[in-house]
Protein backbone atom coordinates (compact mmCIF):
# COMPACT_ATOMS: atom_id res chain seq x y z
CA UNK A 1 0.00 0.00 0.00
CA UNK A 2 1.35 3.41 -0.94
CA UNK A 3 0.37 7.05 -0.61
CA UNK A 4 0.55 9.13 -3.77
CA UNK A 5 0.76 12.87 -3.37
CA UNK A 6 1.70 14.19 -6.79
CA UNK A 7 1.43 11.34 -9.30
CA UNK A 8 4.90 9.93 -10.03
CA UNK A 9 3.78 6.58 -11.44
CA UNK A 10 6.38 3.84 -11.73
CA UNK A 11 6.61 2.27 -15.21
CA UNK A 12 6.47 -1.42 -14.22
CA UNK A 13 3.87 -0.98 -11.51
CA UNK A 14 0.13 -1.44 -11.61
CA UNK A 15 -2.05 0.20 -9.03
CA UNK A 16 -5.56 0.71 -7.81
CA UNK A 17 -6.82 3.60 -5.71
CA UNK A 18 -8.02 2.44 -2.29
CA UNK A 19 -9.23 5.87 -1.19
CA UNK A 20 -8.65 9.60 -1.54
CA UNK A 21 -8.25 11.89 1.45
CA UNK A 22 -7.18 15.34 2.62
CA UNK A 23 -5.10 16.63 5.52
CA UNK A 24 -6.28 18.20 8.77
CA UNK A 25 -4.71 19.81 11.85
CA UNK A 26 -5.04 17.85 15.10
CA UNK A 27 -4.30 18.46 18.78
CA UNK A 28 -5.57 16.70 21.91
CA UNK A 29 -9.10 17.58 22.95
CA UNK A 30 -7.99 19.69 25.94
CA UNK A 31 -5.01 21.32 24.23
CA UNK A 32 -4.56 25.00 25.22
CA UNK A 33 -5.19 26.10 21.62
CA UNK A 34 -8.14 23.75 20.93
CA UNK A 35 -10.72 26.56 21.03
CA UNK A 36 -8.78 28.91 18.74
CA UNK A 37 -8.90 29.22 14.97
CA UNK A 38 -5.75 27.78 13.43
CA UNK A 39 -3.95 30.73 11.88
CA UNK A 40 -0.52 30.59 10.24
CA UNK A 41 0.96 32.17 13.38
CA UNK A 42 -0.64 29.61 15.69
CA UNK A 43 0.29 26.77 13.35
CA UNK A 44 3.94 27.85 13.46
CA UNK A 45 4.00 28.45 17.24
CA UNK A 46 2.65 25.06 18.34
CA UNK A 47 5.36 22.34 18.29
CA UNK A 48 4.58 19.57 15.83
CA UNK A 49 4.93 15.82 15.52
CA UNK A 50 5.45 14.38 12.06
CA UNK A 51 5.70 10.97 10.44
CA UNK A 52 9.07 9.97 9.06
CA UNK A 53 12.79 9.92 9.44
CA UNK A 54 13.48 13.27 7.82
CA UNK A 55 12.00 15.24 5.00
CA UNK A 56 9.20 13.99 2.78
CA UNK A 57 7.16 15.36 -0.10
CA UNK A 58 4.47 16.37 2.38
CA UNK A 59 6.91 18.03 4.79
CA UNK A 60 8.72 19.78 1.94
CA UNK A 61 5.40 21.06 0.55
CA UNK A 62 4.34 22.39 3.95
CA UNK A 63 7.71 24.05 4.55
CA UNK A 64 7.70 25.61 1.06
CA UNK A 65 4.17 27.00 1.59
CA UNK A 66 5.15 28.47 4.94
CA UNK A 67 8.41 29.90 3.61
CA UNK A 68 6.49 31.68 0.82
CA UNK A 69 4.49 33.37 3.60
CA UNK A 70 7.63 34.23 5.57
CA UNK A 71 6.84 31.60 8.24
CA UNK A 72 8.50 28.51 9.66
CA UNK A 73 6.90 25.75 11.71
CA UNK A 74 8.31 24.18 14.86
CA UNK A 75 8.67 20.52 13.80
CA UNK A 76 10.03 18.79 16.90
CA UNK A 77 9.27 15.06 17.03
CA UNK A 78 9.63 12.53 14.21
CA UNK A 79 7.89 9.19 14.75
CA UNK A 80 7.43 6.09 12.62
CA UNK A 81 3.71 5.33 12.99
CA UNK A 82 0.32 6.99 13.23
CA UNK A 83 -0.16 5.23 16.58
CA UNK A 84 2.87 7.06 17.94
CA UNK A 85 1.52 10.38 16.65
CA UNK A 86 -1.83 9.80 18.37
CA UNK A 87 -0.10 8.78 21.62
CA UNK A 88 2.16 11.85 21.56
CA UNK A 89 -0.78 14.13 20.80
CA UNK A 90 -2.70 12.76 23.77
CA UNK A 91 0.19 13.27 26.18
CA UNK A 92 1.72 16.57 25.04
CA UNK A 93 0.97 20.06 23.80
CA UNK A 94 2.08 19.17 20.27
CA UNK A 95 0.04 19.29 17.07
CA UNK A 96 0.14 17.15 13.93
CA UNK A 97 -1.03 17.15 10.35
CA UNK A 98 -2.94 13.94 9.74
CA UNK A 99 -5.00 12.43 6.98
CA UNK A 100 -8.65 13.11 7.74
CA UNK A 101 -9.46 9.37 7.89
CA UNK A 102 -6.77 8.77 10.53
CA UNK A 103 -7.85 11.80 12.55
CA UNK A 104 -11.54 10.85 12.39
CA UNK A 105 -10.73 7.33 13.60
CA UNK A 106 -9.40 9.00 16.79
CA UNK A 107 -11.91 11.86 16.99
CA UNK A 108 -12.82 10.93 20.58
CA UNK A 109 -9.24 11.88 21.61
CA UNK A 110 -8.50 14.73 19.21
CA UNK A 111 -9.61 18.25 18.38
CA UNK A 112 -9.59 18.33 14.57
CA UNK A 113 -9.57 21.52 12.50
CA UNK A 114 -8.87 22.61 8.94
CA UNK A 115 -5.34 23.66 8.09
CA UNK A 116 -4.63 27.40 7.73
CA UNK A 117 -3.40 26.76 4.17
CA UNK A 118 -4.31 24.47 1.29
CA UNK A 119 -2.47 21.21 0.76
CA UNK A 120 -3.13 18.87 -2.15
CA UNK A 121 -5.06 15.76 -1.22
CA UNK A 122 -3.62 12.31 -1.58
CA UNK A 123 -4.54 8.83 -2.70
CA UNK A 124 -3.81 5.61 -0.88
CA UNK A 125 -2.85 3.03 -3.48
CA UNK A 126 -2.53 -0.71 -3.73
CA UNK A 127 0.54 -1.28 -5.94
CA UNK A 128 2.04 -4.40 -7.45
CA UNK A 129 4.65 -5.34 -10.00
CA UNK A 130 3.03 -5.69 -13.44
CA UNK A 131 4.89 -8.97 -14.02
CA UNK A 132 3.02 -10.63 -11.12
CA UNK A 133 -0.43 -10.26 -12.69
CA UNK A 134 -0.83 -14.05 -13.10
CA UNK A 135 0.59 -14.92 -9.65
CA UNK A 136 -2.22 -16.55 -7.62
CA UNK A 137 -0.68 -15.44 -4.32
CA UNK A 138 -0.50 -11.80 -5.41
CA UNK A 139 -4.06 -12.01 -6.76
CA UNK A 140 -5.27 -13.42 -3.43
CA UNK A 141 -3.46 -10.68 -1.48
CA UNK A 142 -4.87 -7.92 -3.71
CA UNK A 143 -8.37 -9.36 -3.42
CA UNK A 144 -8.09 -9.58 0.38
CA UNK A 145 -6.85 -5.99 0.73
CA UNK A 146 -9.58 -4.68 -1.57
CA UNK A 147 -12.26 -6.59 0.34
CA UNK A 148 -11.01 -5.13 3.64
CA UNK A 149 -11.09 -1.63 2.12
CA UNK A 150 -14.46 -2.23 0.45
CA UNK A 151 -13.12 -1.34 -3.00
CA UNK A 152 -14.47 -2.87 -6.20
CA UNK A 153 -11.94 -4.99 -8.02
CA UNK A 154 -10.75 -4.08 -11.50
CA UNK A 155 -8.48 -7.03 -12.21
CA UNK A 156 -8.96 -10.77 -12.79
CA UNK A 157 -9.45 -12.70 -9.57
CA UNK A 158 -7.74 -16.03 -8.91
CA UNK A 159 -9.91 -19.09 -9.26
CA UNK A 160 -8.53 -20.59 -6.05
CA UNK A 161 -6.64 -19.42 -2.98
CA UNK A 162 -2.92 -20.07 -3.09
CA UNK A 163 -1.78 -23.23 -1.35
CA UNK A 164 1.51 -23.62 0.47
CA UNK A 165 4.41 -21.17 0.65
Amino acid sequence: VSDRHFGNDAVDMEMQVLYEDHYVYAVRRDHPSAGQDVTLDLFCQVPQIFLGYGSSILDDTIDDLLQAEGCQRLAQIAVTSFGQIIHQLQHSDHAAILGSRVAQAHADKLHIQPLPFTLPGYQSLLCWDARTHADAGIQWLKTTILEIEGVSQSFALPTALPSGP
